[in-house]
């Protein structure tokens, strides 16, 4: 994950998710801060199935939600719900910060 600086226009790092974790995952998108307690979601693709996971700065993940329908896109919304499209819909789980997290799926 990069950062922005917008007066130089130069990225920086903030942390890595090695793609060589267990579980394995094969997709990563629609990574967003939540404004309610400062910490990255994101979609993840593990075995199949998509989740809501919760990174920390040093790259552990925790898995919050089984999420009906992955998608490339989706970011946390000043309330800190999380809001991703899919098809013609669009999904949304409210109050991440305050949902569990587990480091195994399940």
């Amino acid at each position: 994950v990069k950062q922005l600086d917008v007066q130089t226009g130069a990225y920086s790092d903030i942390f890595s998710i090695s793609f060589n974790r267990n579980p394995r995952y094969t997709h990563l998108n629609g990574i967003g801060i939540n404004p309610v307690d400062g910490a990255l979601y994101g979609l993840m693709r593990v075995k199949g199935f998509g989740y809501l996971v919760r990174f920390d700065m040093a790259g552990n993940v925790g898995f919050v939600a089984r999420v009906p329908a992955h998608s490339n896109a989706g970011d946390v919304d000043g309330l800190g719900r999380f809001i991703w499209p899919s098809g013609k819909n669009f999904y949304a789980i409210s109050a991440i910060a305050d949902i569990d997290s587990f480091s195994d799926p399940g």
